[in-house]
């Protein structure tokens, strides 16, 4: 049929499907610059809503580890439940502890330590606190045994003047806040904010996740993946 086709008709048609697939490839490279420059928009929503709050709970921490500065070296031992309970409330925590090299225990709640769990010598924020003296130590999320409550424990060595360790200071601080916090994030599509401390979750909507590896969620899923 297009035998019959005059010279110019077929010129014309020439044209025309030139035309056509000039403007599927503009539309095509259109649209893909568009979704390009929307990726990298949620992309820098994305990292921005991060890092304020990966700051902010830095911050938190931050504040709650420099109450343990202030504890007195020379408290006297009738006075460390009153300097005790004055920690608990300053820093705004569920608890504070105080533990010997003797494996002795006071605590602000006056609390009961299960038999077998009674020796804060073996508890992870007494040992790493004493590795670093002088350092807070933030520990991974954990259930606390005596309220079943989900904490993050901090330590830090009590120390004289001379660097001597007296004894060794602990924080229970409730996490409650941060993840009703992360439950009000709201992140483009189904997109949702957790918090990891190398490939562990340290906060997550889900407290049953809390601790788990990252692979919890997704196989394969990594701190150096997740930041990619």
């Amino acid at each position: 049929m297009t035998s019959s086709w005059s010279l110019r008709r077929k010129i014309s048609a020439s044209v025309a499907i030139a035309l056509l697939l000039i403007g599927c490839a503009v539309s095509y490279l259109s649209y893909r610059a568009s979704m390009q420059a929307m990726e990298q928009d949620v992309r820098a929503q994305v990292q921005g809503i991060s890092t304020s709050f990966g700051k902010y709970v830095s911050d938190w921490f931050a504040a709650k580890g420099k109450t343990l500065e202030a504890f007195p070296a020379n408290a006297d031992t009738a006075n460390l439940l009153a300097h005790l309970t004055q920690l608990k409330i300053s820093a705004n925590v569920d608890n504070s502890f105080l533990a010997f090299a003797d494996g002795r225990l006071e605590n602000a709640n006056q609390l009961k330590m299960a038999p077998g769990n009674d020796d804060p010598r073996v508890w992870g924020w007494y040992i790493h606190a004493n590795e670093k003296p002088g350092q807070t130590y933030i520990a991974d999320p954990s259930v606390a045994s005596a309220t079943g409550k989900n904490v993050v424990s901090l330590g830090r060595t009590v120390q004289t003047s001379d660097g001597r360790t007296v004894a060794v200071l602990g924080l229970d601080v409730v996490i409650d806040d941060i993840v009703s916090q992360l439950k009000q994030i709201r992140l483009p599509g189904d997109g949702y904010m957790l918090l990891s401390r190398g490939d562990n979750i340290f906060a997550h909507a889900d407290q049953q996740l809390l601790n788990k590896p990252l692979s919890a969620l997704a196989k394969g899923l990594s701190a150096d993946s997740a930041s990619r």
